[in-house]
């Protein structure tokens, strides 16, 4: 779509909604001395556009039940990534970090239903959920379970997780799909949009009110 401004001419891009449905969280580590947490969780897109959901207290398996929308330019690939952390929150020092877990936006359109999602340490989750999301594992418990049953074959998350020695911090249930963009749509603000103009001539009074 192009719009003019004077002589000036430019595109106006194209976008889409990107839905989350944020749930709850399970097994999350102790962060703190009493034995719990005081988990949240932040959703990042791209590194730009960021959400964050409600502080839960003293809680291992915290429930959310919150939803998110983040706008996607028509420009993005596919290769972008959005990322949730989870964080536990100290009044007197820096937050501790207890998990994270990331998708491409290639993978959110077989993510339309609520499902449980491994959290890892950092940057230690790719080949974890890329079985998890092939293979449509739904519950690591059970699969942690098969595992200790040395005559069961098959378990190609299983085989990961041994190889890599990745150590899982707590489970994610959410789901993700796109959802068409509305210029009339009545969404919370997806975030700011600051504009610095540096000259501006021939502005009459009637522009100005």
């Amino acid at each position: 779509m192009l719009a003019s401004t004077g002589s000036a001419k430019y595109t106006v891009p194209k976008f889409k909604y990107l839905k989350i449905n944020l749930e709850r969280a399970r097994d999350l580590i102790a962060a703190d001395q009493d034995g719990t947490s005081d988990p949240y969780i932040t959703a990042t897109l791209a590194g730009m556009q960021t959400k964050k959901t409600k502080l839960k207290r003293r809680t291992l398996n915290p429930a959310y039940h919150e939803e998110f929308y983040f706008l996607v330019p028509e420009s993005y690939t596919g290769n972008e990534t959005i990322t949730f952390v989870v964080n536990d929150w100290d009044k007197k020092s820096k937050d501790d970090f207890m998990g994270e877990v990331s998708f491409r936006l290639k993978d959110v359109q077989s993510m339309k239903e609520l499902r449980w999602y491994p959290l890892t340490e950092k940057n230690q989750q790719s080949q974890v959920l890329q079985e998890v999301i092939e293979e449509g594992i739904d519950n690591l418990k059970e699969l942690k379970a098969e595992l200790q049953d040395k005559t069961r074959e098959g378990l190609g998350l299983m085989r990961v997780l041994s190889k890599s020695r990745t150590k899982i911090t707590g489970e994610l249930r959410l789901s993700m799909e796109y959802e068409p963009y509305y210029e009339d749509k009545q969404l919370p603000p997806i975030g700011k949009l600051k504009v610095h103009v540096k000259s501006a001539k021939n502005i009459s009074l009637s522009t100005m009110g």
